[in-house]
C-alpha cells in the first residue's frame, strides 16, 4: 500500500465507485467527492497529494476547480478524468496546471500507471488521445490571460453556438451532434464564460450583433 493521499472528484456515480475500489487497493487515504464546489473544499481543507478530476463536475466545473487549486494549493498535482478528446480541451487543461489527460473509457486500465507517474513528477496522457507536442505544453503552463477583443471558440463550440440562436434545445442540440445533453450544457457554459455573459437571451445578442451566429 502506498502513503500517498488520493482525492477523486467525479459524479458519475458507477465510474466513480469502480474507480475509488481500484485506488484504495493501492493507495492508503483516498477520499471522494461529486461536485466541484466539494472538491475545493476538500482540497483546502485537507490537501491531497494527487486529484483526479471529472471535467464536467456540477456547480464548478473540473477546469475551473483546477485552475482554483493551482492558485490556492500548487503543491496538489492534478489529473483530468473525461469522455471528451477534442485537442482544445486538452490544451486548456495542460495549459491551467493538469499533469495528466485519462479518458473514462480506458481510466480503469490506466488510472494506477497515471497515478504513479504523476505522483513522481512526471506527466500522463492516454494512448488513445491525439495531441501534439506535450512537452510544450506542460512548459507553457502559466496563467491565462484573456482579451475582451477576442473570442476565441472551438469547432464544436462554434456549432452549438450557432444551433443555440436558431433556438434549439439541449435534447435537439444533443440529438443532431450525437451528443449527451450533458455535454451539451458543458459547452454552453464555456461559451458564456467565453464570450462573458451570464444566460442565453444575452448570449444570442452578442453573437448576432457580432456576427458569430446568424439566422
Amino acid at each position: 500500500m502506498r502513503d500517498a493521499y488520493i482525492l477523486l472528484a467525479d459524479d458519475h456515480i458507477l465510474v466513480a465507485e469502480g474507480l475509488l475500489k481500484l485506488l484504495r487497493s493501492e493507495f492508503r487515504k483516498v477520499f471522494m467527492v461529486h461536485d466541484g464546489q466539494d472538491l475545493l473544499s476538500s482540497v483546502k481543507s485537507d490537501p491531497p497529494d494527487l486529484a483526479i478530476i471529472d471535467i464536467g463536475l456540477p456547480l464548478c466545473n473540473g477546469l475551473d476547480a483546477l485552475r482554483e487549486i493551482r492558485k490556492t494549493t500548487p503543491t496538489v498535482r492534478v489529473i483530468m478524468l473525461t469522455m471528451y478528446q477534442e485537442p482544445e480541451l486538452i490544451r486548456e487543461a495542460f495549459l491551467a496546471g493538469a499533469a495528466g489527460y485519462i479518458l473514462k473509457e480506458s481510466a480503469s486500465a490506466e488510472l494506477l500507471n497515471a497515478a504513479d507517474s504523476v505522483l513522481m513528477g512526471g506527466t500522463y496522457v492516454s494512448p488513445n488521445v491525439k495531441i501534439l507536442k506535450l512537452d510544450q505544453l506542460v512548459a507553457e503552463q502559466v496563467p491565462e490571460q484573456f482579451s475582451p477583443l477576442q473570442i476565441q471558440l472551438t469547432p464544436r463550440q462554434k456549432i452549438v453556438l450557432q444551433l443555440l440562436v436558431e433556438g434549439k434545445t439541449n435534447q435537439e442540440m444533443a440529438d443532431a451532434l450525437n451528443l449527451s445533453t450533458k455535454t451539451i450544457e458543458f459547452h454552453k457554459t464555456r461559451i458564456l464564460k467565453a464570450v462573458g455573459v451570464k444566460n442565453t437571451a444575452e448570449l444570442t445578442q452578442y453573437a448576432l450583433r457580432h456576427h458569430l451566429a446568424i439566422l
